[in-house]
């Protein structure tokens, strides 16, 4: 078995020692987002933004447990946006049969 070369870098004083594997080519930065982003967790700021409601009604719904989320530890919690979607199709209020009237 041949050893793989050390290559050493040196970022802000610390000193990283790691072999390289030319062989080996490790996924991109790109790919890992791609395949990642839906099931990445998202914050109450990213919530607020993207689904229009406020970060303080945010905190309301998981304290009431009224909203999915998950809790990382006592001050923490993220949500998992198809927990959030499946949320939001659940609460879709369709028109009664024959009530809804056309627009002119």
């Amino acid at each position: 078995m041949v050893p793989l070369p050390v290559t050493l870098s040196v970022t802000n004083g610390r000193t990283k020692m790691s072999r390289s594997n030319q062989d080996h080519e490790p996924p991109t930065r790109s790919d890992e987002n791609r395949s990642s982003i839906k099931d990445r967790l998202l914050t109450y700021d990213e919530v607020s933004e993207e689904f229009s409601v406020p970060k303080g009604t945010l905190f309301w719904w998981v304290a009431r447990r009224a909203i999915p989320h998950v809790r990382l530890g006592p001050r923490s919690v993220r949500f998992r946006r198809p927990d959030l979607e499946q949320w939001l199709q659940a609460r879709v209020v369709r028109p009664l049969d024959g009530t809804a009237t056309e627009e002119p």
